[in-house]
């Protein structure tokens, strides 16, 4: 269930101008508002306007496939190119579109579950499937139109507390977030990347669990846990699964 923002996470999307953090009765088609994630500084295509279910615009669509096929998704299942899903930098995931190419004339509808295109003049990745069934395959690129048909509320995460619910004041316990591991550091990397397009300041470390290396995609620390689950809060609406540990 979509648990409201509470005030300091409205506070905090604010001061980090993250207009929108925070979207509307996601997936109704009665007119209420759609807003998705915006970051104007980056010079994405939805500028930081608001949306309404059945709204169009257009923008460039690309599409990925090999060697993207069978590799997690920023929102974590791994990605299936014969699926209909699509990348964007800002929508949140679960953000539903209807995609037409006026070349064909043709339309597919896809879920966002992806970040990308990291291509300064595409807006949209499309997955292979999708392209092919409106006949963008074979040309690679081209000018889409886009209608949102809503968002589906099941990609709204809850921030998982590791930390027990201990809450400390002296200074001595500090909280930090964690995004995933992986054995993979390519996969940390890819991670990482899609996560600064929200907020910047995530790192990598590496732990070592049953004699394996792992690569941890992480941001903070938090002096507080207040801190911390607000900003984990802005991450798990946008689709992200998120915990919060304690660091000693």
């Amino acid at each position: 269930m979509q648990r409201k923002i509470s005030a300091v996470v409205l506070f905090l999307a604010f001061a980090l101008f993250l207009p929108g953090a925070q979207a509307k009765a996601p997936g109704n088609d009665d007119g209420s508002v759609y807003q998705p994630f915006s970051a104007p500084q980056n010079g994405l295509d939805d500028g930081g306007k608001s949306f309404r279910v059945g709204e169009s615009t257009s923008l460039t669509a690309s599409w990925y496939g090999v060697p993207f096929h069978g590799q997690p998704t920023a929102a974590g299942p791994v990605y299936n190119m014969n699926g209909l899903t699509a990348a964007h930098k800002r929508l949140p995931f679960g953000t539903k579109l209807r995609v037409t190419y006026p070349v064909t004339g043709k339309s597919v509808d896809v879920v966002v579950n992806d970040r990308g295109p990291f291509v300064q003049s595409r807006d949209l990745d499309l997955s292979f499937e999708a392209a092919r069934r409106i006949g963008l395959s074979d040309d690679g690129i081209g000018a889409v139109k886009i209608t949102f048909l809503g968002r589906d509320p099941a990609y709204i995460r809850d921030v998982i507390d590791e930390s027990g619910g201990r809450f400390f004041t002296n200074g001595s316990v500090t909280y930090t977030l964690q995004f995933g591991a992986f054995r993979d550091r390519e996969n940390a990397e890819k991670l990482k990347k899609s996560i600064e397009l929200t907020i910047p300041g995530a790192y990598i470390t590496q732990t070592i669990i049953d004699g394996f290396k792992y690569h941890r995609v992480r941001m903070g620390t938090f002096a507080t846990i207040p801190d911390a689950m607000a900003r984990a809060h802005i991450f798990a609406d946008e689709g992200y699964l998120v915990r919060v540990f304690e660091e000693r």
